[in-house]
């Protein structure tokens, strides 16, 4: 049977971006953020957008902007304001969030944090732990954050392993064990370098631990910032970089992905085009499912304005 035509771009993008207004660069205020992400939803942008971000810190700011009814789809990174351990300031965190994850005006959904020393594996042992005595959904997507700019592939691949191991038994938060990769941030020094953007991205297809990227990602394809003139990353070269490390492609075609300028790629209703290479709808939606999760974005509207100039999207994000 011959397999069922599946859009490239709804493959490719949708529910991609995860609404980060409240944090930097944009560093919107919580009642402004929350009234653009429901217009994002609301409109005909709305299926390329995925959850709202806060800070754990945050956590008390959101229940009076609540509506009632209200169903409110919530991402949580834990930030760590309390101090102490590791450990302390992980509990402190989802100590402050247990409200939120208790109202019924909200789908928490997603919890994300960052590694923080050398010992990778007690960290994320040490994360799950903590969780096993929280009233949470058990179907979180728990993403971990694997420094990799300036850090050997070694200790890249460390972090990477960590988390396929406590993925491996299977239970309880542990199906939604996901690495994440920072991109970017507010100065040109944070941009990680096309290889160690690669190496992460290689090391979890070879460990099958799937992943999410943030910070940097606003347009599709490498743009200078015009803040701090830094070469940033796109988020097609890492939608493209993932699909060829999905498919068992070598480091260096995965890294050649990510260096790629915009006139290699294209997006329609067929596939997606890089280069020479041409990507399916089918292909893209497994690894989109499997594998490349989404991205953090603080202005929903930089990417669906450039990827309106490509003619992918209407001005309004819809589809034509």
């Amino acid at each position: 049977m011959a397999e069922q035509f599946l859009d490239a771009r709804q493959a490719a993008l949708n529910g991609l971006f995860d609404d980060a207004a409240v944090f930097p660069p944009a560093n919107r205020p919580m009642e402004d953020a929350l009234a653009s992400h429901r217009g994002h939803q609301g409109g005909d942008r709305g299926w390329l957008v995925n959850r709202f971000l806060i800070r754990a810190s945050q956590a008390g700011e959101l229940p009076e902007l609540l509506e009632d009814p209200d169903e409110l789809q919530l991402g949580v990174v834990l930030d760590r304001t309390a101090g102490g351990t590791f450990a302390e300031s992980v509990g402190a965190d989802l100590a402050s969030i247990t409200g939120l994850a208790r109202d019924r005006r909200i789908r928490l959904t997603g919890l994300e944090l960052s590694l923080d020393g050398d010992d990778a594996e007690g960290e994320v042992a040490g994360i799950l732990a903590a969780l096993q005595g929280a009233r949470f959904p058990e179907n979180l997507t728990l993403a971990i954050e694997v420094p990799v700019s300036g850090r050997s592939a070694g200790e890249v691949l460390r972090g990477i392993s960590a988390i396929a191991g406590a993925r491996a038994p299977g239970g309880r938060y542990a199906d939604g064990l996901i690495a994440k990769v920072r991109c970017g941030g507010t100065v040109a020094s944070a941009i990680p370098a096309d290889l160690e953007v690669a190496g992460f991205i290689r090391a979890c297809a070879k460990e099958q631990v799937p992943f999410k990227a943030t910070a940097g990602l606003h347009h599709p394809s490498r743009t200078t910032n015009e803040d701090h003139g830094g070469l940033e990353h796109g988020f097609l070269n890492v939608l493209a970089a993932a699909t060829a490390a999905f498919q068992g492609e070598r480091l260096d075609v995965v890294e050649d992905h990510l260096g790629r300028a915009g006139d290699q790629f294209k997006l329609g209703p067929g596939a997606m085009i890089v280069g020479d290479d041409v990507v399916e709808g089918q292909t893209l939606a497994a690894v989109r499912a499997q594998f490349f999760r989404g991205i953090g974005c603080c202005d929903i509207l930089d990417p669906i304005t450039d990827l309106a100039q490509m003619g992918v999207v209407t001005a309004t994000g819809g589809l034509s």
